[in-house]
């Protein structure tokens, strides 16, 4: 549940980082980047910008 909220492409109506902390338990967005940088390998916003943009090759 608690990645499934920031998992998704950045869209107008995409939470932004401190509202998915909050909303998955959180007490503070510094908590919530180390967690999802254990969890993906990389901070929330790499994950933002790279699930943005298209593969190389495609």
């Amino acid at each position: 549940m608690q990645q499934s909220l920031w998992r998704s492409p950045q869209s107008p109506s995409a939470p932004d980082l401190a509202e998915v902390a909050f909303l998955t338990g959180f007490a503070e967005q510094s908590g919530f980047t180390r967690a999802f940088k254990r969890w993906a390998g990389q901070t929330p916003r790499s994950y933002r910008l790279g699930a943005r943009t298209p593969p190389v090759g495609t």
